[in-house]
């Protein structure tokens, strides 16, 4: 099958992409034809489903995705891909004739074991980042009433294809980034008839990222309805996006989860439900809403509001924009459109320009002795690969390119004031100055006792001092007067700040 490659201009109107910079290019909108569309790569790449077939879309070169079990000498009879990695591995499930489902691994290049790579029955292989790293799906669970308590298979194409771990988990993974987090919802282990809830996984560590109660009524993992919230995609910066139920067994509304701020509700397009399925490194957020009619349409999260992506469809066009699946780093997004009665992929590219980052944590000027260690931090955000570089009185500070500084044993010549660049694809900023300070020598203020002694001039005394009216006498100094009155400092009394004094007559 042959894609439509005919390219529609889309105009930017006034409330929309307010964030596109004059010399943007303008949004365009493309039709890669019918089914559905599942992911698109940083290179542009497509990949699509259509009629139990998948597809890779390079350019005007459509490239079809043909699995085969090894002890099955015919074609897979289905295949539903699920992601696309930027290296053009392809990883779904495949539905053989005869036999179980499985999940696959495909790429168009090549590799050491032929094109393609079958797991074992009973699997999923549904997510695959740039480095090659995939998670996979393993049902081995009861069913029925009970929920699926899976196995969460990693594996790792390069350099070498092997199996990273297997562990059983209460979860679905649904969404995986670069650093290789994984986040889907799930049920702790010891309650597996909680609501499930949206959860982040590096590692071993599971994190549930929605803190609400999830209940202890009879709730399936496995039933999507009583579900309390889903993650279905994360950046390279944490960003998690996703849907949530307003109250449980309620409508759902799209979140954004961030460190720090927790799960924020970004409302609908008018209608009743919504949900993010996606979230690019610069924080370009897609998916779907209901709009007033209850009709889903596509839309992204800009400006602090949902935007119905179908803004950008021209007058005249009859292409309805009915969801954004996944959106890259360029900002291309490739979704589904109803296009004269069918359902076809779309690729809108929004080529937006780039901005420079934002700095949301300022370094702080600093006071401290000779001797320590000191260290200033600056925290920006913004469009993905973000550079740091530190700079001393103008001086560029060698090998200083993390958004921690670190200085140790600082002096007199570690003082001066520190400012670091912050580097994007959008351009630089600086932050503001921060002194430090080096005391040198290290001068600090005391309050001491002084007591005004009255005698006899040339006389002897003893000077005494105890805690309380309970505790013994203690000499603490044999003073000879020179003076009438006559000042002592206890020096002690800097540390020792409750002391009650007396004096005593000595024999000459």
């Amino acid at each position: 099958m042959k894609p439509n490659s005919d390219w529609i201009s889309v105009c930017v109107v006034a409330f929309g992409f307010a964030s596109l910079q004059p010399s943007a290019a303008e949004p365009t909108l493309v039709d890669i034809g019918p089914g559905t569309g599942v992911a698109i790569n940083n290179q542009g790449t497509v990949l699509r489903n259509y009629s139990e077939r998948a597809y890779l879309h390079r350019g005007g070169i459509e490239i079809p995705i043909l699995v085969k079990n090894n002890w099955q000498p015919d074609l897979v009879d289905k295949v539903t891909a699920l992601d696309l990695s930027d290296s053009e591995i392809v990883v779904g499930i495949d539905y053989p004739m005869f036999a179980t489902s499985s999940g696959f691994w495909w790429t168009a290049t090549g590799s050491k074991d032929g094109e393609v790579f079958v797991f074992p029955n009973n699997t999923q292989a549904r997510r695959i980042n740039s480095e090659g790293f995939a998670a996979v799906y393993q049902n081995t669970g009861f069913g029925g009433a009970y929920p699926f308590w899976p196995q969460l298979l990693t594996f790792q194409w390069y350099p070498d294809f092997v199996e990273l771990n297997r562990s059983p988990i209460g979860r679905d993974m649904l969404g995986l980034n670069d650093s290789r987090v994984m986040v889907g919802y799930g049920v702790r282990p010891e309650a597996l008839l909680e609501r499930a809830r949206a959860v982040k996984v590096e590692g071993e560590v599971m994190t549930f990222l929605d803190t609400r109660d999830p209940g202890t009524g009879q709730y399936a993992i496995n039933d999507p309805v009583t579900r309390l919230s889903e993650a279905f995609g994360i950046n390279e910066g944490g960003v998690v996006v996703g849907r949530m139920a307003i109250t449980p067994g309620g409508p759902k509304h799209a979140f954004r989860w961030i460190e720090g701020s927790g799960m924020q509700e970004l409302g609908t397009l008018g209608g009743l439900e919504s949900e993010a399925l996606d979230v690019n490194d610069s924080g370009l957020i897609v998916g779907r809403s209901q709009v007033a009619n209850g009709e889903w349409h596509a839309c992204a999260y800009l400006n602090g509001s949902l935007v119905d992506l179908n803004t950008y469809v021209p007058a005249g066009v009859s292409a309805v924009l009915l969801r954004a699946n996944r959106v890259n780093n360029q900002g291309q997004i490739v979704g589904d459109m109803r296009l004269n009665g069918s359902t076809n992929v779309y690729v809108l590219s929004l080529n937006p320009a780039a901005t420079p980052a934002t700095i949301t944590q300022q370094p702080s000027s600093k006071t401290v002795a000779l001797g320590e260690t000191v260290t200033f931090s600056v925290t920006a955000t913004g469009q993905l690969p973000i550079q740091y570089q530190w700079w001393r009185n103008n001086e560029k500070l060698d090998a200083a390119t993390n958004s921690v500084l670190t200085l140790e044993s600082v002096n007199g010549l570690s003082e001066g004031e520190y400012r670091v660049d912050v580097i994007n694809p959008g351009g630089s900023i600086s932050s503001l100055p921060a002194s430090l300070t080096v005391l040198d020598p290290e001068l600090t203020p005391y309050s001491l006792a002084g007591l005004s002694m009255v005698g006899q001039v040339g006389g002897m005394y003893r000077i005494d001092y105890r805690t309380t009216m309970s505790t013994p006498w203690v000499p603490l100094a044999t003073v000879q007067l020179t003076n009438n009155p006559q000042w002592f400092i206890d020096l002690e009394s800097a540390t020792n700040r409750s002391r009650i004094y007396r004096s005593v007559r000595l024999a000459n």
